[in-house]
Parts: C-alpha cells; structure tokens; sequence
C-alpha cells in the first residue's frame, strides 16, 4: 500500500493527462497481474504491431504484451494509442524475463505511460514531423518500385506518401513503428533488430555490417507483398489512391439510388397530379360548352 502511494505521488501529474479515469485507472494498474487473463483471448486487433514485436521477442512473451496492450489502450485516452504502440514495441526487450514481479510490472506501466506522453509531444514536432514524412515517402516509393517491377497497375498519387491503411494493415503498422525506431532508438537497438530479423525472417548466416541499412525495409516490403497478395486488381490499383471528397468508401448500391434525385421524385409525383387536373379541366369545358348549347 505505501508502495503503491509513493508511485502514485511520483507519477500522478505525469500520466493522469493520459489516462481516462486517473484513479480508477490507477487501481486497474496495481492489480494487473490478477486481470491481465481476460485480455489473452480478444479478438483480433489490426494495430497491435505483432509484426515487429514478435521479431524481437518469443511467443510467451508477445502474447503477454498483447495483454499488456489490450489493458493500456482500456485505460487510456485514443488520441495515446498509437504511442503506446510505440513504446511497447521500443521497450519490448523488458519483457524477455519470463516472470515479472507485481511490483516492477506496475512500475513499468507508469513508465510507458509517461514515455507514451513523451513520444506524442516529440513526434509532433514540426521537425520530426518532416523526417517522417520523408521517411514513409521512401517506403511507400519502395512499395510502388514492387508494382512497377510486377506490373501491376495502380493510379499514381502525386503526394507520394498515402497507403491505404485498410487494405494493408499489417504493412501500416510495421512503417509506423519504423517511424518510431528512425526517431527514437539508438543505433545499438536498429543494429540488434537488424540481426533479429536476419535471424528469424531471412536465415541467413552473416555477420550485419554497419553498412547494412536496409534489412528492415526488406522486412517491410515481406510484410507488404504478403498482404497485397490477398488483394483483388481494383483493390490493388487504389493503393496508393486518395479517396474521393464525396465518399472514401462508395457503395454501389448508393450510388444507384443516387441516381435516383430529387428532380425524378418530384416529376413521378406531379405527373398524375397534372394528368386528373388536365383531363378534369377537359371535361368541365365539354360540360360547359354542351350546357351553353
């Protein structure tokens, strides 16, 4: 109890923008451990970033961030998710030991907490903002080479820099934390996950020279031919497409109803409105004629 006092002293001014409930919030933390079993088996999350992760960890230990991660993004304010996604993937090596004490996972949390705060004023920057955008642009013009390469047909966007996250989730996932490393980890971390995804994804027996950048972006570009696999032509050639301003998803279905518009309603509802009042008209006139007669 002192314990949980003192950590709650320490942290409380830090984290509490970052959470939704910062007291009952608090005691969902302490009693992790006990509560961590019904996350284990929730259902799919597209943006838990399992691609990296298990690159760097064992399976015991991902599915224990998992859990982990489904207990943060509970517990804390949407606009931080992705910034928990960040930190759990950065300090994924914390959890290599396969036991962690109440007490020290408890002290983590609060740590990720305050890093997660951190990450989303830093990644924010005007700075930063534009080192990304130059580095998702290399990537995704990595990705159109593969089309190219393939021949794969595709509309060709100007901006350069958009993906459809819904079509290649996995793909969006992995560049976003690659975003994350390029900013916020040390060349001592990119070396070590060099080596990790040599070891697992591309078997190869050699030694990573300094000069070796691109393993990860090799990686990346695995993960994006696999899901792009799955894709249909058209789903293909709107990749790399803006959505239109009218609907970002268009349903056939509306669009024929569309056709349909206010012009159409108002003439099939007029139509025999005007039809009777003609016809009355002609017949009040024979009438009046026959009785003038």
């Amino acid at each position: 109890q002192q314990y949980k006092v003192i950590i709650q002293f320490i942290s409380g001014k830090i984290v509490a923008k970052v959470l939704k409930n910062y007291q009952y919030s608090v005691d969902e933390i302490f009693n992790f451990n006990e509560n961590q079993i019904p996350f284990q088996n929730t259902q799919v999350d597209r943006n838990f970033p399992r691609a990296f992760i298990e690159i760097l960890c064992e399976k015991s230990n991902v599915n224990y961030i998992k859990s982990l991660y489904d207990f943060l993004k509970k517990i804390t304010k949407e606009e931080y998710h992705k910034y928990i996604s960040g930190v759990l993937c950065l300090k994924a090596l914390c959890f290599e030991k396969e036991i962690i004490k109440e007490k020290e996972i408890s002290r983590i949390i609060f740590e990720f907490l305050f890093l997660a705060d951190v990450l989303k004023k830093e990644f924010e920057t005007g700075e930063n903002v534009e080192i990304i955008k130059k580095y998702r642009k290399e990537c995704i013009d990595g990705f159109k080479q593969i089309f190219d390469q393939k021949k794969i047909e595709y509309i060709k966007n100007q901006d350069g820099d958009y993906l459809n996250c819904n079509k290649v989730p996995k793909t969006t996932i992995l560049l976003e934390i690659y975003c994350f490393v390029e900013l916020f980890s040390n060349d001592s971390f990119k070396k070590f996950l060099d080596k990790r995804i040599n070891e697992k994804m591309f078997k190869e027996e050699k030694e990573i020279s300094e000069n070796d950048s691109k393993i990860k972006e090799s990686y990346l570009k695995k993960i994006f031919e696999n899901e792009i696999s799955t894709l249909s032509s058209e789903g293909k050639k709107l990749l790399f497409c803006l959505p239109g301003p009218e609907s970002p998803n268009p349903d056939p279905e509306s669009k024929k109803s569309d056709g349909f518009g206010i012009k159409e309603l108002i003439f099939y509802i007029l139509l025999p409105i005007l039809v009777f009042s003609g016809i009355f008209i002609v017949g009040y006139l024979f009438l009046y004629q026959k009785k003038m007669k």
